[in-house]
């Protein structure tokens, strides 16, 4: 019997085509409505990924000057601010004073001229071991750290450090830290390292002043040059090493090599070491074998030939001006009159002249005391000894004294006896009395007694 269209398994067959090719239709649309989800489920994996340890990429890390957002590649690049606090960088401040702290944070790119670029005023807060490297191959500049023509400041609250390093590009600098003035402090470390570069390569490139103070330790490495110089520091403006705070500066390998690279203008001069310093100075670039330590005193210098220097403030009190003597103090007074002490300090221009006054014991005066600090009274007669005390008049931690007698006399009676000039003036009134008396009794006699 022939089979019918309509035959149950032959609709049973259309029906299993139709079937299967709707569900392909319906698998295929809910692929393609979850793809950006899923695309944007697995970029998320990566970031995950990414923030759970090393940060590498291809572009820079920008500051926004304005925002205070943390920028990929430019000011007008993606926000990456949540993405990099996650990290372990974090920004706060405001504008013209961003500060971004650092926790465990380390970050590499690959292509790009700055691995971290930031606005003149910034401050990076160190906390635990940080590093900012580049390791690109960049037609121009590949640095580590750059404010560019800005200021800069480095500190840390807990003794954090900082390991950068520059790029390597093809024709141009390479530098770890490069910035207008940079100020380096809070017992941080920091080391900075030049990359590779056919032009100058440097550990730290300053267009201004360097200054590195409170316990801060930076060492600067001169990368490799292959047309120029390698310089552990390369700067046009003074360098300032403050407050126990050390500074090691290593030339690496170039046409020359140098240690601290120091232009004024076009003149290339040696770093002199001012007074309290300490340096140490090689002319290989290590520390083995170094010479020193050299107190500096004004005048000695480290010339820019020696690739290796170490140099360290040590600090030391500012020097005391000693009080030779006290002039001027009252040596004697009246029984129930109190007498003001006071004096002169000498020298003049002692660092410490504040007086402080005791009595001592060996006086003859009888109630003698101190009121108000420095006015001494008696209630009997005699000598009363005291002390006059500058603290640290010596020199610090020793004290100036100096002992003084003050004589004390009883108080004048008022005296009601007669005196010379007085009797002298009693005799002439008796006798011009007598006189007169005389007179008035002869007048008497005559005009009346006389008569008969």
């Amino acid at each position: 019997m022939k089979n019918m269209p309509n035959s149950p398994s032959s609709v049973m067959e259309g029906y299993n085509g139709k079937n299967l090719l709707f569900a392909l239709l319906i698998t295929t649309s809910f692929i393609l409505a979850a793809l950006p989800s899923m695309l944007a489920d697995h970029d998320n994996e990566e970031n995950e990924y990414v923030l759970a340890g090393d940060i590498s990429c291809d572009y820079t890390l920008h500051l926004h000057a304005n925002e205070g957002t943390l920028r990929k590649s430019s000011s007008s690049g993606e926000d990456v601010t949540a993405a990099m606090a996650a990290a372990g960088a974090v920004v706060s401040g405001v504008e013209g004073a961003w500060v971004l702290t650092l926790t465990n944070f380390n970050f590499t790119t690959s292509d790009s001229g700055s691995t971290l670029f930031l606005p003149s005023g910034s401050t990076i807060v160190l906390n635990g071991t940080n590093s900012i490297n580049n390791t690109s191959n960049t037609l121009f500049g590949a640095h580590g750290v750059s404010a560019g023509n800005g200021d800069l400041a480095i500190t840390s609250t807990a003794g954090g450090s900082l390991t950068t390093t520059g790029g390597n590009p093809t024709a141009s600098f390479s530098y770890g830290i490069i910035a207008k003035n940079l100020t380096i402090g809070g017992n941080a470390t920091v080391i900075a390292t030049g990359g590779n570069a056919p032009s100058i390569s440097a550990g730290i490139n300053v267009s201004g002043d360097l200054t590195v103070k409170d316990n801060a330790k930076v060492t600067a490495n001169g990368g490799t040059s292959t047309e120029a110089n390698s310089c552990g520091i390369y700067m046009f403006g003074d360098l300032f090493i403050n407050d126990n705070a050390t500074v090691i500066a290593i030339g690496g390998s170039g046409v020359n090599s140098y240690s601290i690279n120091i232009i004024h203008g076009i003149t290339y001069v040696p770093y002199v070491v001012p007074s309290g310093y300490e340096y140490w100075k090689n002319d290989d670039a290590t520390e083995t074998g170094a010479e020193g330590p050299f107190t500096g005193n004004g005048s000695a210098t480290v010339e820019r030939t020696s690739k290796y220097v170490r140099i360290t403030a040590v600090y030391s009190a500012p020097a005391t001006v000693s009080v030779t003597n006290i002039t001027g103090v009252p040596t004697t007074g009246t029984v129930g009159t109190a007498v003001t002490l006071t004096g002169t300090v000498n020298p003049g221009d002692a660092t410490n002249k504040t007086i402080v006054w005791s009595i001592i014991s060996g006086g003859t005066a009888t109630g003698a005391s101190m009121i108000g600090g420095n006015q001494l009274a008696v209630t009997g007669a005699g000598t009363v000894l005291v002390k006059a005390t500058i603290t640290n008049g010596t020199t610090v931690g020793n004290d100036y004294t100096e002992q003084f007698t003050v004589t004390f006399t009883a108080a004048t009676e008022t005296d009601t006896t007669v005196g010379d000039d007085d009797g002298i003036s009693m005799t002439i009134i008796a006798v011009v009395a007598i006189a007169a008396i005389a007179a008035i009794g002869a007048a008497v006699w005559f005009f009346f007694l006389r008569r008969p």
